[in-house]
């Protein structure tokens, strides 16, 4: 049983999350909260809507192990890292604008609370339908092009360092996938991955550009990225297109944002030509200057994790399909 230093809030209490809420000033004393119910998958955190006759609210509360994962512990505190991601883009409108506001946060209780963007599903389900035309890709691309316009000094850049879930993150994208044995049964996945797998962790530039390119993800930089920039993390709304859960935040490379989604473009069904298109948007949304072999080998890297890695998608492909992804991470990398 493990310790956790602070009150956790499950769906099943709304006694805790109406302390929360209450000392917050978001709910009155005599407002009863009606029902309480996960709000999505919550990979990472525990992630709640809280109904009430008057309101209807987004609790996220944030504990030390991934959500979706229990044996992984995390840092509990990463909360705070996503408050402060919704407080630095608050004076941007055309990022803000996609984002559900911030309406309060409590830093002792690993609790944000967000605007409640109603009921909505996140783009997923993209990894079963194998249709890249479905993907909201120029206005994803759009946004993250406004983001990184966004200008940090010297100081935030190392407020916005992010460095204990930016270690679990390097483990699991730049590591753990090259690593035997696997860390999870990929034949149990997809019969004949494991011997896929083998293949990609027996190549040697392979395995020293993720070293190289894990060594860049840790390291530094001068703007602000979301950081898991996928369709997990798009939501489909009345409203269009909404961007949620920017709780890997970082000041870093802004080729690791864009890279991550290139990758997604191929694990929904594109090509190695989604690559140079996602550039082209990039470019013609004002985005700066990228490094294209920073951003091919971040890409390829995302596309090898979510193969071989531990984080998993909804993916509904043969190995024939998941073997041709593989081959065009393998050719973007140099």
């Amino acid at each position: 049983m493990r310790t956790v230093p602070f009150a956790l809030i499950a769906s099943d209490d709304p006694k805790a999350a109406k302390k929360v809420l209450v000392r917050l000033g978001l709910l009155g004393q005599d407002e009863p909260i009606t029902s309480m119910t996960r709000a999505g998958e919550g990979n990472m955190n525990v992630v709640l809507r809280v109904v009430t006759p008057r309101r209807s609210l987004i609790l996220k509360q944030s504990r030390p192990w991934v959500e979706k994962y229990p044996q992984i512990e995390a840092p509990a505190d990463r909360i705070l890292a996503e408050i402060d991601f919704y407080r630095r883009v608050e004076p941007y409108d055309a990022v803000r604008h996609s984002l559900p506001r911030l309406l309060g946060s409590d830093t002792e209780a690993h609790v944000l609370v967000l605007e409640d963007l109603g009921e909505a599903n996140d783009y997923s389900d993209l990894y079963a339908r194998q249709e890249p035309s479905l993907m909201p890709l120029r206005q994803a691309i759009s946004w993250l092009a406004t983001l990184h316009a966004v200008e940090l000094d010297p100081s935030e850049r190392t407020r916005f360092g992010n460095h204990a879930l930016r270690r679990l993150n390097h483990a699991h994208v730049f590591v753990i996938p090259l690593q035997t044995p696997s860390a999870i049964s990929l034949d149990a996945v997809c019969e004949g991955l494991e011997e896929v797998a083998r293949e990609v962790r027996a190549n040697s530039r392979i395995v020293s550009a993720a070293e190289r390119l894990g060594a860049c993800y840790l390291s530094s930089g001068d703007h602000l990225l979301h950081g898991d920039f996928y369709p997990g993390s798009w939501l489909r709304t009345g409203a269009g297109l909404k961007i949620i859960d920017p709780e890997f935040t970082f000041a870093g490379p802004i080729e690791f944002d864009l890279g991550v989604l290139a990758g997604h473009c191929v694990l929904v069904g594109a090509g190695p030509e989604s690559l140079p298109q996602a550039i082209k948007m990039y470019s013609e949304a004002g985005g700066k200057a990228l490094d294209e072999s920073l951003l091919r080998g971040f890409a390829a890297l995302e596309i090898i994790r979510r193969l071989i890695g531990v984080a998993q998608l909804p993916l509904h492909a043969d190995l024939s399909r998941r073997t041709r992804m593989m081959q065009t991470a393998i050719q973007w990398i140099h």
